[in-house]
């Protein structure tokens, strides 16, 4: 998991680097912060907080090229025990049952939150079939692998860099959109 996970970031950065970077005048770039979200969960919560550091570690670090798009689906991949997910609520036919992987749904809120921040293009977007405290209502996002994802794409005319943590001292999930942008 751990070689993907660095693979996918060496390949994003060589992606972004070879066809976006490409600024005849530009001598340097820089990060620019364009959104912040963060939402609160429960420290008791010891499996659901699993699972949310999972996720967030799974984004983390994600550069998504400009007019490049991205799927909450296939870069968290599969909630499955074998990759570490652990059972805690999921909603399933408006009812909350225990689930594996249950609680990630609040990093694609989080996540979803922070797009809609900087305007970045929804390509899909579910809601949850009943409220969630975690968020404010309509800012919201349920994803289920191969049935329900998170998508939007990049339309900030540079490459974006997603920030995710998942803070379990504190119960914060965070979650930044970094713009790398040239400097004349």
């Amino acid at each position: 998991m751990l070689k993907k996970s660095i693979l996918l970031l060496i390949l994003s950065f060589l992606l972004v680097t070879m066809f976006t970077f490409n600024y005849s005048s530009a001598t340097a770039f820089t990060e620019v912060e364009i959104a912040y979200a963060f939402t609160r969960f429960a420290l008791n919560d010891v499996n659901r907080n699993t699972n949310l550091e999972l996720a967030s570690k799974a984004i983390d670090y994600y550069i998504i090229p400009n007019k490049g798009s991205f799927s909450f689906n296939d870069v968290v991949g599969p909630r499955s025990s074998s990759r570490g997910y652990k059972s805690a609520n999921v909603i399933i036919n408006n009812k909350f049952v225990p689930g594996i992987g249950g609680g990630i749904c609040q990093v694609s809120s989080t996540l979803y939150w922070a797009a809609t921040k900087c305007n970045l293009q929804i390509l899909e977007r579910h809601p949850h079939s009943l409220p969630v405290k975690y968020i404010p209502k309509g800012k919201d996002a349920t994803v289920s692998y191969k049935q329900l994802d998170l998508r939007f794409q990049n339309n900030t005319g540079d490459p974006i860099r997603i920030e995710a943590h998942t803070n379990k001292n504190n119960g914060i999930q965070t979650i930044r959109i970094w713009q790398r942008v040239p400097k004349y």
